[in-house]
C-alpha cells in the first residue's frame, strides 16, 4: 500500500504532498530538495532514472521509490516519489506515475497560481482510478 505521495521538480519544488497519519509530518520543500538530489545522483551513478531506498528489517521494510518523467518543452524532470511498504508493485507505481503524468503535464509545466489546481487533479485521478492502492 501506499503511504505517501511527493511530486517535485528537478529545482526541488514540490507540487504535491500527501502523506498518510503514519508518516507523521514533515516539510515538503526539504523533502522535495533531498529527492532531486537523489535524482540526479541516480542518473551520474548509474545511469538509471529509478531510485529506490529501503528502510527496516525483512519483516518491517519500507521503501521510498523514485520515479522520474521528463517535460521535454520546460527542460526539466519531474519525480514521483512513493513512499510504501515491502510488497509494492513497482509496475503499478509506474502506471500511476504516467498517468498522474499525463493528466498533469500542462499544469506541471508552469510555475505560477494555476500550479494550487494540481493538488485537485491529482486527488481526483488517485481517488477515481487508484483508489484500491493509494491513500
Amino acid at each position: 500500500m501506499i503511504k505517501g505521495i511527493q511530486i517535485s521538480d528537478s529545482n526541488g519544488i514540490p507540487f504535491y504532498t500527501k502523506f498518510g497519519s503514519d508518516l507523521g509530518k514533515f516539510e515538503g520543500t526539504i523533502l522535495s530538495g533531498l529527492i532531486s538530489a537523489i535524482g540526479n545522483m541516480s542518473y551520474l551513478l548509474f545511469n538509471k532514472d529509478v531510485a529506490s531506498i529501503s528502510f527496516g528489517q525483512q519483516g518491517d521494510l519500507n521503501n521510498i521509490i523514485i520515479l522520474s518523467k521528463e517535460l521535454r518543452q520546460a527542460k526539466k524532470k519531474i519525480y514521483f516519489v512513493f513512499f510504501a511498504d515491502d510488497n509494492e508493485n513497482i509496475s503499478e507505481l509506474r502506471m500511476i506515475a504516467t498517468t498522474l503524468f499525463i493528466q498533469t503535464k500542462e499544469l506541471l509545466m508552469q510555475r505560477t497560481s494555476e500550479v494550487r489546481y494540481v493538488s485537485n487533479r491529482i486527488d481526483k485521478v488517485l481517488g477515481t482510478q487508484f483508489a484500491q492502492i493509494a491513500l
